[in-house]
Formats: structure tokens, sequence, C-alpha cells
């Protein structure tokens, strides 16, 4: 027979219930649901941001084009940019330059001539990281991340761990893609329905989830969920985002789009509480 009178064990306990998150973990997360509520404007910042993400991937090299047909070819179901961007504002933006930077030929391995909208599906996958961590609930608005109790909230050791993160679940979903192809038999002749996307999203959360719910201690207690989770053992990563944005000074001008010409963002709302 087991031990009937097990010794109370604080430590364990703690575990089981979880905890709030630590002052450095809310400095984190403010971050993040700041970036992940604020629209994307005609700024040097976040138009650097697309520069990035296509000079990481058009090849051969081309001068940046704010709107054109080579973005179909790199990840966007349009001309313009925009149209896929615009539900994971900055947040949302930094990540997918993030990923294309580190992992390029991860990247253009999963932009196929015929799989899914790979701009779309990093969006959805942000989302998806902002309800894990309580930092907008279901119906969008602000979660409760100040005073809820989770089994994970050691994972969010820096800015650079909450975006390695990113960059395995985006693998992870590349990997759900492919067995809902051999599962349904079904080759997209065009990206799959946005709905797919927010199917395997999900999926990909309930699947996380399983295993946040153990408590965790480092992102590498992950690796077994993703055939390529060894990529959490990178290092060498680069990290060039908020605190890094261009300053504004004498020398330089500001880009003030003319009242004429059509905003690369023209349209873009984010949702703000």
């Amino acid at each position: 027979m087991g031990n009937q009178y097990a010794t109370y064990n604080p430590a364990r306990e703690a575990a089981e219930l979880g905890r709030r998150p630590d002052d450095h973990e809310l400095l984190l997360l403010f971050s993040l649901q700041k970036k992940f509520m604020s629209r994307l404007v005609e700024c040097p910042y976040h138009l650097s941001l697309l520069e990035r993400y296509w000079d990481a991937m058009v090849f051969p090299i081309q001068p940046f084009q704010r709107n054109s047909n080579e973005w179909m070819k790199i990840g966007f179901t349009s001309e313009n940019p925009a149209v896929d961007i615009r539900a994971g504002g900055e947040l949302g933006l930094e990540c997918l330059v993030f990923f294309v930077e580190n992992y390029p030929g991860e990247a253009r391995m999963m932009i196929r001539q015929f799989g899914y909208p790979f701009a779309k599906a990093g969006n959805a996958i942000v989302r998806v990281l902002m309800e894990i961590f309580y930092v907008i609930q279901m119906d969008g608005n602000k979660g409760t991340f100040p005073v809820q109790e989770t089994l994970y909230w050691q994972l969010l050791e820096s800015e650079m761990s909450f975006f390695q993160l990113y960059a395995f679940c985006v693998l992870m979903f590349d990997e759900l893609f492919c067995e809902w192809v051999s599962t349904s038999r079904v080759i997209p002749q065009t990206n799959c329905a946005t709905s797919i996307v927010a199917q395997l999203a999900d999926q990909g959360k309930a699947k996380l989830l399983a295993t946040l719910c153990r408590a965790p201690e480092h992102l590498t207690d992950l690796i077994a969920l993703c055939g390529n989770g060894q990529i959490l053992r990178k290092n060498n990563l680069k990290l060039q985002l908020e605190n890094k944005k261009p300053k504004l000074n004498a020398w330089t001008r500001p880009i003030v789009p003319s009242a004429s010409s059509e905003s690369l963002f023209d349209g873009l709302q984010q949702k703000m509480h």
C-alpha cells in the first residue's frame, strides 16, 4: 500500500496551485500587450521591419518595394503585405521578422507554392500565444495576466524567450498542417482557407497547453512536442526590436505620407482598450 500520510511538500503544493507572474514577468507581459495592441502605422520602425522581412526572403536580391507581386512569393496573399498582418499589430510583425531572419531555411521551406498563407498563420500563432499567457481574452479584450495563476510563467525569462517560443510554435504549426494534408488527403491547389489556419492554430494551442500544465522549467522542456524542437537550443539569435528603434534627430526627416498617396497601412485598425 502507498503511504497514506505523505509529508507536506510546500514546493509541490505551490507547483500544483500555480502562481502569479513576478515583477520581471509582469513587465515583459505588459510590453507584449502594448505591442500586440499597437496598430501598424506609416513610421520608420514599422517600415524598416517590412524591409528586413523583404531582405531576408526575396532572392535574388531586389530593391525593397512596399507594394509588389513579389510579396505573394514570400508568404503573403496580396501585393500589399498590410492585408495579412493587420491582426497582429506591431508584435505580429516583429515575430515574423524574427523568424525569417533567424530561421531563413525553414521559412523558405514553409512558403510552398501550395500550402498555407504563411504571414496569416504567423499572426494566428501570435494571437494563440497572447491567449495562452492571458495577455488578451478570447474576445480580444485585455487579459487577466496580472492576477492570473499558472504553472508556466517561468518560461518568460526574457523577450528573447518569447520569440523563441513563437518560432517553435511556427514549426509545430507546419507539422500540424502536414498531418492535416496526409489525413484529409486534400492537397490545396492554392493556399488553404483561413478557417483551416484557425483550426490548426487551435490544435497547436491545445497541444502546447497540455505540456505547459505540467510546469515546465525551461523552453527546452517542450522539445518533444515538435520534430524540429531542437531549434530551442539554438544560440546566437538576432533580436533587434523595439529597444533599437531608429531615433529621430536633427539629421533625419520623419516619413510623412502624402495626403494624395495611399499609405501602406491604410485601413489597418488594431483594437484598443
